[in-house]
């Protein structure tokens, strides 16, 4: 799956796949603006076969391809605020 989903980033980015790593801020360090992200999702749930819970979705899942990753397989992944 994180095979994938970096190979959709890098298409939405239009940038090198080998650029976008695990601990990447999807928003900050790749630079997914809100519009990225809408397509993103509706990319996830195309190639996956799968329905994003828009209610349960948090942009923290997009603070590191990880836990997006974590977040599509089921599992909540641990969101760290740090103030």
């Amino acid at each position: 799956m994180k095979e994938k989903l970096k190979a959709i980033i890098a298409e939405i980015k239009k940038i090198d796949v080998n650029n976008i790593d695990d601990e990447a801020n999807l928003l900050d360090d790749i630079g997914l603006g809100s519009l990225d992200v809408v397509s993103l999702m509706f990319k996830i749930e195309e190639e996956f076969d799968m329905e994003v819970d828009f209610d349960s979705f948090q942009y923290e899942y997009l603070s590191s391809l990880s836990k997006l990753v974590a977040y599509l397989e089921g599992s909540t992944p641990t969101v760290v605020n740090i103030i």
